[in-house]
């Protein structure tokens, strides 16, 4: 999986601005022909392209508006690790125009700095009104149980419509557990 998502990476950094233009503009095209009229949309936030995808992907935005919602995620791929330069950078992507913020904090190297990344995209959504939009968990590994933290900060706060998603651990987990944690899901009003 690392690997996969290393060459991804790669790939999406060696994109000329132009070349990023031109593949959402096509993105948008396709939706439009299939009758999409409501899209949303994870733009890696991080990289040395990240803000500039982001302007990008609003200026397609404005571009589409009176055809297509389209609905811009602020998404941390969360394969670097979560510090002071990185809630800066969300912070700039903020200011720059997101509907939501996003992250994948099952990458992180431990579960404590899982902890941090998740309280910390909870506390800019709700201090902005942003969606909150995570893949949590997507491994075999019955020990990946990030989206409880995701779980239980939504049902602290009393957050309701968090999306969660890539849960591809669930189906290795306990049966008990895994009944206990879409309750949970259920009870937090999650989309999954």
């Amino acid at each position: 999986f690392i690997e996969v998502l290393t060459k991804l990476v790669e790939c999406k950094e060696n994109l000329s601005d132009d070349q990023i233009y031109n593949l959402m503009k096509k993105s948008m095209e396709h939706y439009l022909l299939y009758g999409s009229l409501f899209v949303r949309t994870h733009i890696r936030i991080n990289g040395k392209k990240g803000l500039e995808r982001l302007r990008i992907a609003n200026k397609i935005k404005k571009e589409y508006s009176n055809l297509v919602y389209l609905q811009i995620i602020g998404f941390f791929e969360s394969e670097e690790y979560f510090d002071e330069d990185i809630k800066e950078l969300i912070y700039k992507a903020v200011d720059i125009g997101v509907d939501g913020l996003g992250a994948e904090p099952h990458l992180q190297p431990s579960v404590e700095d899982s902890k941090r990344l998740v309280k910390f995209l909870f506390d800019v959504a709700t201090e902005r009104k942003l969606k909150l939009d995570f893949h949590a968990d997507y491994s075999d590994d019955p020990n990946s149980r990030i989206s409880e933290i995701i779980l239980s900060e939504a049902l602290k706060r009393g957050i309701k419509g968090v999306s969660l998603s890539h849960l591809v651990s669930l189906h290795s987990y306990h049966q008990e557990y895994a009944e206990r944690l879409m309750r949970w899901m259920k009870e937090a009003e999650v989309n999954v």
